[in-house]
């Protein structure tokens, strides 16, 4: 949302952190909304049901997101936000009383205790691959996507250097196109594009959404 879908419907990036920002409202609410609601129906019935409904709710939500295009349709992408949270919120409560009913009341304390460690773990842990995973797919297709890119705006070929293709480039973003300062960026092999008109392009939002 703040780098892509904000800037392309008219928002200036000073905006752009308020909009992520509210849509974490709406997976609030639906933790808020099922959290008591769960809580309360597994008392009566039992957790496992439960439990186990709420990750497949979340799952549905993450896969509704990967259902939903980079220019996406707002109230699309807000309802698999919603449907995330009161997928989490469903399955919290029950999860965290099946546990505390699991083990002698001597040892609520400690077992609280561990699964406020693990649940802090696992999410340390889950930011951590993915970033991890998102990095490593940077490294190997955003430099060719830039060569191309800053080739097709008509700079020369001659003047970027395609990443991800030689095998000396061992840091993450060495592969990236650079521009050599004794060549002019604005001229391609057989065509010629004023150099104001191809700035223009390269800062503007069609080409780097800036």
């Amino acid at each position: 949302m703040q780098g892509i879908w904000l800037p392309l419907h008219g928002y200036s990036f000073e905006d752009t952190p308020c909009g992520p920002a509210s849509t974490c409202f709406r997976l609030t609410a639906g933790f808020l909304i099922m959290g008591p609601l769960s809580g309360y129906l597994s008392d009566r019935y039992g957790a496992r049901a439960f439990s186990t409904a709420g990750m497949l709710v979340t799952a549905a939500g993450f896969g509704g997101l990967l259902l939903v295009p980079t220019n996406f349709v707002y109230p699309a992408f807000a309802l698999a936000i919603l449907v995330i949270g009161m997928g989490m919120g469903m399955f919290v409560s029950p999860n965290t009383t099946a546990i505390m009913n699991s083990v002698p009341a001597e040892h609520r304390g400690a077992s609280s205790g561990m699964r406020a460690t693990f649940q802090n773990t696992a999410n340390t842990i889950s930011i951590t691959w993915i970033f991890t995973m998102v990095t490593i797919g940077l490294a190997a297709h955003l430099p060719a996507a830039l060569f191309q890119g800053l080739t097709k705006a008509g700079i020369s070929s001659q003047c970027c250097h395609p990443g991800g293709q030689p095998a000396s480039h061992r840091g993450t973003f060495r592969g990236l196109p650079r521009l050599q300062p004794d060549e002019d960026p604005y001229t391609s092999s057989g065509t010629s594009k004023p150099a104001a008109a191809s700035q223009a392009l390269l800062l503007g939002k069609t080409f780097f959404l800036t």
